[in-house]
């Protein structure tokens, strides 16, 4: 479950280090779980998969002009025993002994952020915002063991590889006054992944499981928007958006090193949400004051709940040549991804 705690620092009471704001995020990156039958067409390949791998996010921001901000954080990437098993894994079939290769470390990557306001309206409000995003590779070791049948076979030593990436995107709200806010948005995301190589695996025992990668760089595009009614008459004490949104992202994973793991293809995500923020007069769920008058640093200014649903459709696959022939097939993988988000201002 992410969370994120953000907080500007003359909000505080510090005054000294000017517009500086703090941020701390935690979130599953991947969180992908799968299992298949042992007795299935992929019992060499993999039998179970999981990456709980979760990213730590300390963030500065700084606003540098009225129009420029700029920030720094670390992406500090670690496994947690409270998440899956508390380390990546994989599980097959082979030679008749169910056999597992686990691994957990911690590493740590940076990034750096760039938002630009082009334009306001006449309320002072962004009308235009320019913004762009680097992130650094990261290395995450993975030291765990290789069994067979529950029975310790070597330590192992191995890796993934976390690769570079830049973000760009544009937002340009076609309305923004007092009642209404219609916003649409445009971002790429380029990932360098042809740095990954292999996942090869040692073994303290001598021995070496070699697993070699070509995989090529891939490009995403989005595009969203979002209708916002502030303080609508039928509802006073709220604002409340409409969202809906498309992506497409290139798979970078070839024929010749794919894996069941999950059965990655380009995909189309087509998503759709809707949002309610209230403020001090309005009771949210009907249950708990929006607002306080208690002051103080924990005093509430508002509250919200965002709702989403995306229907991720990979496009049909059909695989040859896979290190693992029992691999090699058609694919099609449909899912549907639905979240709540609960906000609290102070």
């Amino acid at each position: 479950m992410p969370f994120f705690l953000t907080a500007n620092l003359k909000d505080l009471g510090v005054q000294a280090l000017g517009d500086l704001s703090l941020g701390l995020g935690f979130l599953n990156l991947y969180g992908f779980s799968l299992k298949y039958p042992e007795n299935g067409p992929f019992a060499s390949s993999v039998t179970r998969a999981q990456l709980p791998l979760l990213d730590i996010k300390p963030t500065l921001a700084y606003k540098v002009t009225e129009d420029v901000s700029v920030g720094l954080g670390a992406d500090i990437f670690t496994f947690g025993s409270f998440i899956g098993e508390g380390h990546a894994e994989r599980q097959l079939i082979s030679a008749g002994a169910t056999t597992e290769l686990n691994g957990k470390g911690t590493t740590a990557g940076l990034n750096a952020s760039l938002l630009y306001t082009v334009l306001r309206a006449e309320n002072g409000q962004p009308r235009l915002n320019l913004a762009g995003i680097w992130r650094s590779q990261a290395v995450v070791p993975l030291n765990g063991a290789l069994s067979a049948n529950g029975g310790k076979v070597a330590d192992t030593k191995s890796s993934i590889l976390l690769p570079e990436s830049y973000t760009a995107g544009i937002a340009w709200w076609q309305i923004r006054d007092q009642a209404h806010e219609w916003k649409l948005e445009f971002n790429v995301d380029w990932v360098r992944w042809q740095s990954i190589r292999n996942f090869d695996t040692q073994l303290s025992n001598g021995g070496f499981l070699p697993n070699l990668q070509h995989w090529s760089n891939s490009l995403t595009y989005a595009v969203g928007t979002e209708y916002k009614w502030l303080r609508p008459a039928w509802l006073p004490a709220w604002d409340v958006a409409l969202r809906a949104g498309y992506n497409r992202s290139e798979t970078p994973v070839p024929d010749r090193n794919f894996s069941p793991t999950p059965p990655d293809a380009d995909v189309n995500v087509l998503s759709i949400g809707a949002g309610f923020l209230c403020g001090k007069s309005g009771m949210f769920l009907g249950l708990i004051s929006c607002g306080s008058d208690a002051g103080g640093l924990l005093s509430r200014k508002a509250m919200g709940i965002d709702l989403a649903y995306q229907a991720v459709l990979f496009e049909q696959r059909t695989v040859t040549g896979s290190p693992d022939p029992n691999v090699d097939g058609t694919y099609k993988t449909t899912n549907h991804v639905g979240s709540v988000t609960l906000r609290v201002n102070f």
